[in-house]
């Protein structure tokens, strides 16, 4: 008696998730002979094999269980499966099985072969869940198979586990397709589509993002959730329950599936290395006493055991996260966890791996074993940026710390690598106290180190020479193999020569830190002379080699786990930065809202750089409603803060824009009169710093003092080789020549800042911070003088901004018509009712001109999306239909301002 669905190919699942990467990596070609789809319990082998099986003719399908590890019951089914496909192709072989006259499996193949050897009738055979054969009858018949089948058959195998049937040789010669579990778990693209399908709600693309970062896109967890959440709130819910692993229902199917087909001795493996985060051979052998632990781990990799080489020589293995959620649930049902933790600790500290040995010694709760730790390695720790997990050790210490000056000063600096330096001297001041109180004597050496802390903080809150003076008096006392204090004050030193202006000489001392750093693998470090570097070649117009270094640095800022540290959002601003500067509004907003995510675990303080750039892109966007709430907070955030230079020339920036943007001379004044004046502009927070003044006296009208000051920023920008700050500064004196009615020092300082943009790449900046400076641009275009590259250059300035000389771009609803319109008694009431933004009616003016959504984008120098939401807006408050009521609306209003 057979059972008939194990020899039918199962039904489609329902709303199945189309999957185009896979169906690409399954395209086999005519020397293809098996298809092997890998991967452990719940990685929608089947589904998957079943999407592409579809397309295949003659499918001759065979589900396998445990059952079918017989040779003659698998034979069975096997023949008659292909005898069902393959128009009876093997009569002769299914009679021999029928009457059991052959002596093995092999003998059954081989007639089988012989049979079907001219068969012209091509066909697909799949095995589902072949890792329940054991029997190596089985596979020998089944390599054999494969080896001499018909050319145009195909056997495709799903598997926990890699099935032993030379799978090297098929792989050299080419007729191999494998699948691996990274492959067949879901990318964001997938999940989105995968619960589009399957829910009734919405839910956020984070919240997506996160779950499958969470479970890895483990496809089975992705169900689990659909088929649990009810709402968007229960969906949050249940993925937080799944991505830590306490689901009951995902612990019942590991258990099932997973779990309790192993024996007594896999289970107890299993639970013996569940709490390493990464697991060796060595560490196998010394917790269970055994000598092959390389053999067990790759056995359980190809298993199907969740288990994942890190490496490509495959020494290093880690659970993927939820079977090790799953496997310490088990492991807590036993009274003796910590007391592993505490034995799997102590191996970790003895092969001098202390950040493997840093979660467990924290599980043992032993106060001495951790101080013991940090006092052996918590520097190490620290470079390493596990900075979160030495909180934990001092938050279990409390005030014994205090005992001890050397973690003093690494609590110290875990403050001030989060540029937390508020919290350094009040941490100074408490240990003082303690170690007066306590009568402990601080060695000279290790006053030194406090030196250069003190000089790290100074040079943060922008006092240079107290700065250079704390990190020499340092330098002079330190010890030559204290390299972590060294570094930090050549770091210091490096950063005093840039705000002073002396960039080769600190562009110089800051590769001499990056280089000893790396040598000593003090990342964080390294990772902040290379920032310092970027933005060093940057100000010199060395764009490319900027944009080179700065990959590198967020290479090794993710290859350290720094990602989570305040540094790496100074390598997303800057690329932000750099993105506005280029008109990229959306993906400044992204990565501004990534370092948002990353700042704000750090207090608010960390907010001010984010909300400062995203207010320009709201301003550029014409979001009057955004631009207002960010620079609220901005205000809120400078009144209550001390920041870096840098950042309160950032906010200024925004702030400034967002005045003029309304006409706001009041506030600009109060700001002129108010804020202070740099000594110099010897470097480009400086020059930010007085830009800014520019752009208020040139809004106020005071024309003369903003040219003087121009031309000085100029001169200091030239003598300390800031070569785009100087293209900036000809661009902002070029407007104020052209406010002032002086023509030829206008076109004069334009062709200036358009020869230093071909080197700095400057573009935008043209546009955004010059309108008025088009026409001329226009007018040199025509002239012989100019050369041909700035020709091409005004020509791409021109296109970008899609300036015409003969058309006015200028719309009909200026601030006073509108004013005129609002005040007139027969304006519609709901157009005197419900406010339009300055947006929203200069998009009506364009409308009324009869511009497309595309000439309007590139008009207002704003995405496409934005004209779309600015008449979606417009459309909605009057009540208008289309672009027709639109120009009849716009043609009443204008009639009652004339």
């Amino acid at each position: 008696m057979f059972i008939a669905s194990k020899i039918n190919q199962p039904q489609n699942l329902q709303s199945l998730v189309s999957r185009p990467r896979l169906a690409a990596a399954l395209q086999h070609t005519d020397a293809t002979k098996l298809i092997l789809v890998c991967g452990p319990a719940g990685y929608s082998k089947t589904s998957t094999i079943m999407q592409w099986s579809n397309q295949q003719p003659n499918l001759a399908w065979y589900a396998l269980d445990k059952f079918d590890d017989d040779p003659y019951r698998f034979a069975s089914y096997l023949i008659q499966t292909i005898y069902n496909s393959s128009q009876q192709a093997c009569e002769k072989t299914l009679q021999m099985l029928q009457q059991r006259s052959f002596a093995n499996l092999t003998t059954l193949i081989t007639q089988l072969l012989d049979e079907i050897g001219q068969s012209q009738v091509p066909l697909t055979l799949v095995l589902d869940d072949y890792h329940c054969i054991t029997q190596p009858e089985i596979h020998q018949a089944m390599k054999l198979l494969i080896k001499y089948m018909p050319t145009n058959w195909k056997v495709a195998i799903t598997s926990r586990n890699r099935p032993p049937l030379s799978l090297s040789s098929l792989r050299l010669k080419q007729q191999l397709i494998e699948i691996h579990p990274e492959m067949l778990a879901f990318d964001l693209k997938e999940v989105t589509a995968f619960f589009a399908l399957r829910l009734n709600f919405e839910v956020s693309s984070q919240s997506l993002r996160d779950l499958k970062n969470k479970v890895e896109g483990w496809p089975s967890a992705l169900q689990l959730v659909a088929l649990t959440a009810k709402n968007p709130e229960h969906f949050l819910q249940c993925a937080e329950q799944i991505a830590k692993s306490q689901h009951a229902h995902l612990w019942d199917y590991l258990e099932d599936e997973v779990f309790a087909p192993l024996t007594d001795d896999e289970q107890q493996l299993l639970l013996d290395i569940a709490p390493l985060k990464q697991v060796d051979a060595e560490m196998v052998n010394h917790l269970t006493g055994r000598n092959d632990g390389q053999q067990v781990l790759e056995k359980m990799e190809t298993d199907g055991l969740f288990l994942v080489a890190r490496d490509v020589q495959k020494q290093w293995f880690s659970f993927h996260a939820l079977f090790k959620g799953f496997l310490l649930h088990e492991k807590a049902k036993c009274p003796q966890r910590q007391h592993d933790d505490l034995k799997i600790a102590k191996i970790w500290l003895q092969r001098d791996m202390p950040i493997y040995a840093l979660p467990h010694v924290l599980y043992t709760q032993d106060k001495q074993l951790v101080t013991d730790l940090l006092l052996q390695a918590g520097w190490l720790i620290f470079h390493e940026g596990e900075v979160s997990g030495l909180d934990l050790c001092f938050d279990l210490l409390g005030d014994a710390f205090l005992n001890h000056p050397q973690l003093v000063l690494l609590k110290a600096w875990m403050y001030q690598v989060r540029h937390q330096n508020d919290q350094v001297q009040p941490l100074l001041t408490q240990a003082r106290n303690w170690f007066q109180r306590h009568k402990i004597t601080i060695p000279a050496e290790l006053s030194a180190k406090f030196e250069a802390l003190e000089a790290q903080v100074a040079i943060s809150q922008g006092k240079v020479d107290d700065a250079l003076l704390k990190a020499n008096r340092a330098m002079a006392q330190l010890n030559e193999g204290d390299s972590h204090t060294r570094l930090a004050a050549q770091s210091v030193i490096g950063e005093a020569f840039h705000c002073q202006g002396q960039l080769a000489a600190a562009y110089k001392q800051q590769e001499n830190v990056r280089q000893s750093a790396l040598r000593h693998q003090q990342y964080q470090t390294a990772a902040w002379a290379m920032y310092q570097q970027v933005e060093i070649l940057y100000a010199q117009a060395e764009k490319d080699a900027a944009e080179q270094l700065l990959g590198q640095l967020e290479q090794l800022i993710k290859s350290h786990h720094l990602d989570q540290l305040p540094l790496y959002t100074f390598a997303l601003h800057f690329k932000a930065l750099l993105a506005y500067q280029h008109y990229q509004f959306e993906q400044a907003q992204a990565l501004s809202e990534q370092a948002l995510e990353v700042a704000s675990a750090y207090g608010d303080k960390w907010l001010l750089f984010c909300y400062s750039l995203q207010a320009k892109i709201a301003l550029e966007r014409g979001d009057d409603s955004a631009s207002h709430q960010l620079i609220e907070r901005i205000e809120h955030l400078l009144h209550n803060k001390q920041y870096h230079s840098d950042w309160v020339a950032n906010a200024n920036y925004a702030r400034i824009k967002y005045w003029r943007s309304k006409g706001d001379h009041c506030a600009l004044a109060q700001w002129l009169a108010s804020a202070p004046e740099p000594a110099s502009a010897f470097n480009r927070f400086d020059q930010c710093h007085w830009r800014n003044r520019i752009r208020a006296m040139m809004q106020l009208g005071q024309l003369s003092q903003a040219q003087s000051l121009c031309r000085e920023i100029i001169k200091d920008a030239r003598r300390c080789q800031l070569h785009v700050d100087i293209n900036r500064n000809h661009i902002l004196l070029a407007s104020i020549c052209v406010q002032m009615g002086d023509k030829d020092a206008a076109k004069a300082s334009v062709i200036t800042a358009l020869e230093a943009s071909l080197f700095t790449g400057l573009t935008t900046c043209f546009i955004r911070h010059g309108q008025p400076l088009l026409p001329l641009m226009d007018e040199l275009q025509q002239q012989p003088s100019v050369t041909k590259a700035v020709k091409h250059k005004i020509s791409e300035l021109l296109d970008l901004a899609q300036y015409q000389a003969k058309e006015d771009l200028i719309t009909p609803f200026e601030a006073n018509k509108v004013s005129e319109i609002l005040d007139h008694p027969q304006v519609p009431s709901l157009v005197k009712n419900i406010p339009l933004t300055s947006r929203e009616w200069q998009v009506l003016g364009f409308i009324h001109h009869g511009y497309t959504n595309d000439k309007i984008s590139k008009t207002m120098d704003v995405a496409p999306t934005t004209v779309k939401s600015h008449i979606r807006n417009l459309y909605q408050k009057l009540g208008l239909s289309g672009r027709e009521e639109a120009i009849n609306l716009s043609n009443q209003l204008l009639s009652l301002a004339y």
